[in-house]
Order: C-alpha cells, then sequence, then structure tokens
C-alpha cells in the first residue's frame, strides 16, 4: 500500500513493524507490506483464479454500487490466455472504471514493487509473526482534531493549513 511519508497513520504503521520500503517511483511515497492469506476453499479464490473478465465486472460493481469516488484496482491477466481479451474488455469495462492497471501474472519478479506477490505459507506465516498490532496513535489523534472531516464536494477540499 502505497502512502504518503507525511500521512498520520505512518508512525502507527512503524511502530507496529509493518514492513515497508521508499517508493522507486515517488520519492516522499512509503510503500507498506500488509500479507494477505489465500489458501483454497477456507478463504476466497486467488486472482490467479478469476479470469480478467470476472475481475473486470467485480471492479465494475464496486465502482457502480459502493463508492462514489475513484476506486483503484490492478488486474492480473494470463500472458498466454488473455492478452487477446485485454483490449476489448478495456473497451467494454473502461466507461464504467476510473483506475485501473493491468499486470500479468506471473510468480517470479519482473516488476519492482509490484502490488501482488506471491509467497509461501511459510513465507506468510514468517511475514505475519514480525507485525504487531497496530496502535492508532496518530490516527486518532488526527481524527479527534476533525482532520477526517475535510468538507470535500466532488472536486475539491477545505484543506486544514498548519
Amino acid at each position: 500500500m502505497r502512502i504518503g511519508m507525511l500521512d498520520s497513520i505512518v508512525p502507527d504503521l512503524i511502530n507496529a513493524e509493518v514492513p515497508y520500503e521508499k517508493d522507486v517511483c515517488c520519492e516522499n511515497t512509503w510503500i507498506f507490506e500488509f500479507p494477505i492469506k489465500c489458501d483454497g476453499a477456507e478463504y476466497s479464490p486467488s486472482v490467479q483464479e478469476v479470469s480478467l473478465e470476472t475481475q473486470l465486472k467485480l471492479q465494475a460493481t464496486i465502482q457502480r454500487c459502493w463508492s462514489d469516488n475513484s476506486v483503484s484496482a490492478t488486474i492480473m491477466f494470463d500472458k498466454k490466455t488473455e492478452s487477446d481479451q485485454l483490449w476489448p474488455m478495456i473497451q467494454k469495462y473502461l466507461p464504467q472504471l476510473k483506475g485501473i492497471a493491468f499486470f500479468p501474472r506471473t510468480t517470479e519478479t519482473v516488476y519492482l514493487q509490484r502490488p501482488f506477490e506471491y509467497i509461501s505459507k511459510e513465507d506468510y506465516d514468517k511475514r505475519v509473526s514480525r507485525i504487531k498490532p497496530v496502535k492508532w496513535v496518530n490516527a486518532m489523534k488526527k481524527l479527534s482534531h476533525g482532520y477526517d472531516q475535510l468538507f470535500c464536494s466532488n472536486d475539491s477540499c477545505e484543506l486544514p493549513m498548519p
């Protein structure tokens, strides 16, 4: 998850030892790592098992029914079986979507800081064991000062000046 370095939740995440690193594309942004468990029928199917079109349908539904703002998503596709479907699917769903990126499915490290990384159960357990419960101290201070109410309208927000 990309978070601006000055965001009030950054110290809370760092104190909880959530793994993070500097964004290679944006000098004032941290990237925090949140391992997510997904293994079989007990959980939701992994993105490896969901077709390109199903991911786009879900994203369009979320955008239409859940949010009045831009919902971003990373859509994964199989280079061998779905590449020829990319352009037709973009034409079909783009009018319903606001923020979208496409990445080929792979277990190899092809892109720096890609949004999804496939890891083993052992690696997942190891990573999760290092993270402490997050104490939202700084985030709560921000909320208690009313900064969560930014008086936003469709295209602008009033921001408190320090």
